[in-house]
Parts: C-alpha cells; structure tokens; sequence
C-alpha cells in the first residue's frame, strides 16, 4: 500500500462512542492542537446508544455524571429515568460545538493495528477498510499515538447450548429486544443481571396476557436512593467511584475479584428492581437456565442461592453506607432520614427463599415461543495484532489492565474495567481518565 504524508497523523482513536469522543473533547480543551482522527464503523457518533439498545433503555447514572467534557446540564444534576435522546442530543451538541464531527471518519473499520518498524517517528499501522462497501481498498495510516476505545460490549457472550435452542423459538438478543419484535406466546429472559431484570420488568409491564419467565444469576443488589438521594452520589461522596484499581491489591482475593469480574449490581434506571419487586408484579423467577432436552428447558437447583445473593449484596451495601451516613451525622452533615430498605426489597417472600422452584419448563406446554439472551457481552480485540500488548491483558477477561500499555508508548486504552479505578467503565469515569491519556500522548 502507497502510504501519503496525509495518512501519518498524531493520534488515532478508534470509536465514536462516549469515550472515544470523550478523549478528543479532552484532546480540543487541553490546547494542545493535537491532530487526530476517530475512526467509527458506524454511519454516526454514539451509534450503540442510538440503536444497540433494548427498547425503552435509559442510563442509570443521574445526569450530572453523563456529560461530556466542557458539555453544560440540560436538566437537574440528579435527573434519572429520562428518555436518552436527550442525552444524545446534549452529546452531538459538544462534538459539534468543538468541531470533533469534521475529525470523524464513518464507515471506517480498524482491521488491524501493527508496530511500524519502518518509521520510529510513527511506530503503528492502522489500517482500515469501509464497513459499508465491501470491495473498497484498504487504507493504512501511520500513527504516534493509538487509543482504543471500541467499547465493553461488542460481542455478545452466549452459553454453549444455544444451539440447541428449538428451531420453532423465537430468539432474540438483548440488544435488539423490542416488544414488536415478539412472537406471539410467552417468554423466558436467560440472563440475571441487570439488563435481564430490567427487560423482564419492562415485558411484565407492558405485554398483556404473557407469561414472563427470568433465568436468574447470583448478582448483588443494591438500593437505588438513601435519604433522598441517588446511589452514585452516594458512592461519590464516600469515595468509591475513584477507588484505584492498587487497593485491589490490599484486598482478600475473593473480595478483590468480586469487584474485578462481578456484575453490575442491580437495579432500575430510576428506581429499585429485586426478585421480590419482580415477583410480586407476576413475573416467574427460575434457576439458572442449563441447557435444551429437545422442547425442555433445564433449570438448575440454585433459585434460592441466586436471590440469596441479591439479598445480601443489597443489604451490605446498605449496612455500608448507614455507617458511612451516621458517620458523616456524628461530624454534623444535616441528611435526610434513613429509609432503607426500600419496599422493592422488603419483606422477602420465604418461599423464595426457600423453594428452588421447577427444574424444567416445557417450552411447548407453557406456550413459550420467545427467548431473550441477556448473557452478557464482552470487547473484541480481534484486529489488535500487537503481540506485546495481548500479553499484558487480564488472561481471565481478556482486557486490557492499564489506561496505557507499557510494553508499547503510544497505545492506550478507555472505557474498560479498572483501567485506573473502580468506575473505568463508567461514564462517571471517562473524563479523568481520557485527561491521562491526553497528558501522556507522544507529541
């Protein structure tokens, strides 16, 4: 491939979501007349929050901690539960505002980044092709500076017996859930974290005469306001959002890789979820789902074990931050009174907690003709063809452990777990660390 001067620049982002933007909103305020581009394999910027999503989704973070860098409120700090094209709208204001949209290229895949031995001054080849024309040549740029930011869900994550899904079913991934896309009949959510309790609650209010099954997962609870105020402020107060990943290292190994691998506890975008919550408004809880016997659906003996595990994730995080709020009361911080726990998690029924449930569902007999796959998703790395670098990944997730590889300057990452703390995955969190990355770039 010819390589023109045009095609050496600084820096390259790769992703036009959030943190890729996030990155050059920090490059644009910093002064420092970065060049740089954002390669985007989608027609447009934010396109995961745009279309990847399930009907009816909105952030769980209050407003205030959803900005852009340099991006102004458009409603109360502590907005929750509102429609996100009011969020897009604020996000395509700022890229336009700071002239990010005219350093974007759209339609452009990263097939691979490679050390650059023939040029010291530029050490990586990205190159790229269209992703909206497949005949289209390759076009390969030299950069100083490569920072992915291509995002946490990328590729779902399916168990092994999906295959063996009957062909008469109707299955469909949690991002794509919406309710005209059901089949007529009844439906089971595989997948207990936070999403598939929150597609469960949002099929269970809004389809009629359905039958709504939920696959449960040990995944913590936690409450959603205390005293009158959301959790993140909570956490942000008492200092957790900015707990570095080095006091992993000063935990027990079981604590450290609760926080490290876990779940995102749950919760609604505005309000509390439990198995309780659920239940009470009709939804049937089942163990974790284990495979396909031709039209039967296996279910494993840990329903009780699951909620279990809600149940008292949510009660330490309330016991936390009681001590935490009467601590702040003893120094003389006026709070509201304490209102916990909240009914959602209340009065847990015993034979949840004590009955596993049935250990099959007959898919026929129950009428069943839909399931959502809310398993999960995970990054992929698959066009990262710098060796070094894999190396230096968690070998258990497969992410990258560190805003910047140190094997490799120049190659930095965001928006992936504990790159730096708690909430590296966060929109919380983007803002300090793309100021890192800003501040470490090879001019």
């Amino acid at each position: 491939f010819c390589i023109s001067m045009s095609n050496k620049i600084n820096t390259i982002i790769i992703g036009g979501g959030h943190a890729g933007v996030c990155v050059a909103c920090c490059m644009v305020l910093s002064k420092k007349n970065i060049e740089y581009l954002i390669f985007e394999k989608s027609d447009c910027a934010f396109k995961a929050w745009i279309h990847d999503r399930w009907h009816n989704f909105k952030i769980n973070t209050p407003h205030i901690y959803s900005l852009l860098p340099g991006q102004k409120p458009s409603m109360p700090a502590d907005s929750l539960g509102h429609e996100i094209v009011e969020d897009i709208r604020g996000w395509q204001k700022v890229i336009e505002n700071l002239k990010i949209k005219e350093k974007m290229k759209f339609n452009t895949l990263v097939t691979s980044v490679e050390k650059n031995s023939q040029d010291e001054d530029f050490p990586y080849k990205v190159e790229t092709q269209s992703s909206s024309r497949v005949n289209d040549d390759k076009i390969i740029y030299l950069a100083k500076n490569v920072i992915i930011a291509t995002g946490n869900y990328e590729v779902a994550t399916l168990p092994p017996f999906v295959k063996d899904t009957p062909q008469n079913i109707k299955q469909i991934m949690a991002k794509q859930y919406t309710t005209s896309a059901l089949e007529p009949g009844n439906i089971i959510v595989i997948g207990g974290g936070q999403t598939g309790v929150q597609i469960a609650e949002n099929l269970i209010e809004n389809t009629k005469d359905r039958k709504i099954y939920l696959c449960t997962s040990a995944v913590p609870g936690t409450f959603r306001t205390y005293r009158g105020e959301d959790v993140f402020f909570w956490m942000d107060r008492q200092g957790f959002l900015h707990l570095p990943k080095q006091a992993l290292d000063q935990m027990p190994q079981a604590q450290a890789d609760a926080l490290r691998y876990g779940h995102v506890p749950l919760a609604g975008s505005d309000h509390p979820i439990s198995p309780f919550s659920l239940h009470r408004k009709g939804v049937r809880l089942l163990g974790r789902a284990e495979g396909f016997s031709k039209q039967i659906l296996n279910i494993k003996s840990d329903r009780i074990e699951n909620i279990k595990t809600a149940l008292s994730g949510y009660q330490q995080i309330c016991d936390m931050f009681t001590i935490y709020a009467e601590s702040e009361i003893a120094r003389g911080k006026s709070l509201q009174p304490h209102d916990l726990p909240e009914p959602e998690w209340d009065n847990p029924e015993p034979e949840l907690l004590n009955d596993n449930g049935p250990l099959s569902i007959d898919l026929d007999a129950e009428n069943i003709t839909n399931i959502i796959w809310a398993t999960g998703y995970k990054p992929n790395f698959d066009f990262l063809h710098i060796e070094s670098a894999l190396l230096e990944f968690d070998q258990r997730s497969f992410r990258p452990t560190d805003l910047a590889s140190s094997s490799n300057p120049g190659l930095f990452y965001i928006g992936f777990p504990w790159l730096a703390s708690a909430q590296s995955t966060n929109l919380v969190r983007f803002e300090p660390d793309a100021n890192y990355i800003v501040d470490h770039l090879l001019l």
